[in-house]
């Protein structure tokens, strides 16, 4: 790779990758391009038909924090409230129920990390949940599996289309009888969509990271190097050039943030505050906050958690990254 960009297929308007920092930050920066649905990019490479995953198409055309489109940045200022309240009520319950999670894990089996996070987080987004409906943990039901990563071999696509419409017809159903703004629905969906597999990827690579090299696991290092969210999609809102790209109206474009630490990096130019997680720009990620204080509670228990529990199985992390459909 020498340029800071590369085309993902040969169409009229391929789909492009963007890995160069300057590039990036011009793209993510720029007032010519707006959020996109990479889940119809999604679809379209698996060739998944229109039926396919209809339930998450609407939470990108719905929620106010995924809004794609042009009304993305008026609807975002909108609801961002709502995020602040969740974010005042984690701080609350996550150090205790942090603490108690590793208050139960059994002391005399060997713990495999990954399930562990898995776990945890699972608890997490359950309990953000509850919380916020005013009832009990149990009553949420189950949580998607993988649903960004369609072709990873323990999620099936009907498995998570499933689960997420039962999730929203629970959310609906009980904020119905509570009198609330149905609109509130999406939010808490798109929490879970946005924010479930990058915080349980983030946390399994700080857990699988080589002992010399974890350091103090702390939250903004972790977010950087593990960099899990897989893209950053926005769509061309116009005809327009920036360098030597050269980008046509609708044209979708995906910013990759691991690729664009790797590049980073590979140029000297690493460092723990000049980081792509989250995006850039007008339209970065909302839930900066709640991934942070997740990251360091968790890590603040495990620290103690691992002197005085010896059996943890050596597992390895790799990252559920695929670029096959390049080939296509």
């Amino acid at each position: 790779m020498s340029q800071e960009w590369v085309m993902l297929d040969k169409s009229t308007h391929p789909a492009i990758l963007v890995y160069g920092k300057d590039l990036s930050i011009a793209l993510l920066k720029s007032d010519k391009v707006a959020p996109t649905n990479f889940i119809e990019y999604y679809k379209k490479l698996l060739q998944l038909s229109n039926q396919n995953l209809p339930t998450i198409d609407a939470i990108f055309m719905c929620s106010p924090v995924l809004l794609h489109g042009d009304e993305h940045s008026q609807s975002r200022k909108t609801f961002s409230k709502k995020y602040k309240l969740i974010e005042e009520n984690l701080q609350n319950w996550l150090p205790s129920f942090t603490s108690e999670f590793f208050s139960l894990v059994p002391g005399d089996e060997e713990i495999n990390p990954i399930k562990l996070v898995a776990n945890y987080i699972a608890g997490i987004f359950r309990t953000i949940l509850a919380t916020d409906l005013g009832v009990s943990v149990s009553e949420i039901p189950s949580l998607p599996p993988k649903l960004f990563f369609l072709t990873h071999p323990l999620a099936k696509v009907i498995d998570v289309e499933d689960r997420l419409r039962a999730l929203k017809e629970y959310l609906e159903k009980t904020m119905l009888h509570q009198g609330r703004d149905l609109s509130e629905v999406w939010i808490l969906l798109a929490i879970i969509v946005a924010g479930f597999e990058a915080l349980e990827g983030t946390l399994m690579y700080g857990l699988t990271k080589e002992p010399a090299s974890r350091g103090t696991w702390e939250a903004k290092s972790l977010l950087r190097e593990a960099a899990a969210v897989n893209f950053i999609g926005r769509r061309a809102l116009e005809n327009f050039s920036i360098g030597n790209l050269t980008i046509s109206k609708n044209q979708e474009i995906y910013v990759c943030p691991s690729l664009v630490h790797r590049y980073m990096d590979a140029k000297n130019q690493a460092n723990i505050n000049n980081s792509f997680s989250f995006g850039k720009g007008a339209h970065t990620c909302i839930g900066q906050v709640i991934s942070t204080a997740v990251i360091n509670s968790f890590f603040a228990e495990w620290s103690l958690f691992v002197e005085r529990h010896p059996k943890i199985a050596a597992v390895k992390y790799t990252r559920d990254f695929n670029l096959t459909f390049t080939l296509r």
